[in-house]
């Protein structure tokens, strides 16, 4: 339930087909909606990513519908050999389904919980880009003054800190525009 789910549904789309075609059983289980049945899942795995966020609508929607709290009770779920993770969002990249899997000694793939935490936090993961010598372009976290931000150079990338995927990066090209671009992020939120 999170702005990225179109996203990762795009994602799993393309991992469930090339699984299936290496020969591998494959069930497919979504957050919001549990297992889905073999007849759904082109419906569901075929939802355009689009330009445009979800609606707050949809993400309320999506959220009380969502299953997570049960999906790892899943007799599908505890049966597999292996759990492939196509999420995307703070709620799927930042560790917490990990740690859950890691608990419960369910293999998967990706990161553990804590590299999953630790790299969906950009600018956490920027210093330590940094620290251990790893190449990174500057940056810098709202708020700072302006004359560091004009001293970046415009146009700027802004993303926010704990945003997946490509949601809500933007490019500016002045002061006024960053804040104007900050002002509308939360004002939806």
């Amino acid at each position: 339930s999170t702005p990225e789910r179109r996203v990762a549904l795009a994602g799993a789309g393309q991992v469930v087909a090339a699984l299936r075609s290496l020969g591998h059983e494959v069930q497919v289980v979504d957050t919001v909606r549990g297992p889905i049945h073999p007849d759904e899942e082109a419906n569901l795995l075929s939802e355009l990513v689009g330009a445009v966020p979800p609606t707050k609508e949809e993400l309320g929607e999506w959220k009380q519908r969502e299953q997570s709290s049960n999906f790892l009770n899943l007799p599908s779920l505890r049966q597999c050999d292996l759990v492939f993770l196509v999420l995307h969002g703070r709620m799927g990249e930042g560790g917490l389904v990990q740690a859950v899997l890691e608990s419960r000694g369910i293999r998967f793939t990706g990161s553990n919980y804590v590299g999953s935490a630790l790299a969906m936090d950009k600018e956490l993961s920027k210093q330590l880009f940094k620290v251990n010598g790893i190449p990174t372009p500057d940056w810098l976290v709202w708020p700072a003054p302006e004359a560091q931000i004009d001293e970046m150079g415009y146009p700027l990338i802004v993303k926010p800190s704990y945003g997946g995927s490509s949601v809500s990066l933007s490019l500016v090209y002045s002061y006024v525009g960053l804040c104007k671009n900050i002002f509308d992020h939360f004002r939806f939120r």
